[in-house]
């Protein structure tokens, strides 16, 4: 089963014939033409807080960054729904603990305002989409990018399910994750 078939079960086969998607391999997903793309999260900071230096810093790994990573990449924002299922449990499980009454009703209104934000709040997300041609090119590609974002902490990798959560979002922007993967996909 290909990665179409698994992100798309019982889809348009003219929908997927327009996808560059083959497979997923070495925990980055082979495209049609026999290249290579990988998929790495930004860590987001708060610049309203941050210093000026750490500003420029960030810009200035960053500029360096674009200078010495010689392949294609591409920066993508997503909105994802808030996962509150951890928060949720917890409540819950403590709803059923408890006698006081007062408590209960506290919990009961924080558990209330999770599942609102559960419905109606999204998290924006930024990821590098990195192009490669081989597999060697990836590996020299991402030890690149782990000496030149790596080390100022702006860039982490991510789980086989979390790309396939992405892929699915830019193929489907009207359809919410939680509809297909649960809520907030794979928890990552």
């Amino acid at each position: 089963m290909n990665l179409i078939e698994k992100l798309f079960p019982g889809g348009d086969a003219s929908v997927a014939a327009l996808l560059p998607f083959a497979d997923m391999e070495q925990d980055c997903v082979k495209l049609r033409d026999g290249g290579y793309l990988d998929i790495l999260e930004f860590t987001c900071k708060d610049l309203a807080n941050a210093s000026q230096d750490e500003i420029e810093y960030d810009i200035l790994t960053m500029a360096k960054f674009f200078k010495t990573f010689g392949g294609d990449c591409k920066l993508v924002s997503l909105n994802f729904p808030t996962d509150t299922l951890p928060q949720q449990g917890y409540i819950s499980h403590k709803l059923r603990q408890t006698r006081n009454e007062v408590f209960k009703k506290h919990l009961e209104q924080k558990l209330a305002e999770l599942c609102y934000i559960e419905q109606h709040r999204t998290n924006r997300e930024y990821y590098l989409f990195l192009f490669f041609e081989s597999l060697d090119r990836r590996r020299d590609g991402l030890i690149t990018v782990q000496t030149t974002l790596g080390g100022g902490g702006l860039i982490g990798t991510l789980s086989p399910e979390k790309k396939k959560d992405i892929l699915f979002k830019i193929c489907n922007m009207s359809t919410s994750i939680l509809s297909k993967f649960g809520a907030g996909g794979d928890g990552a």
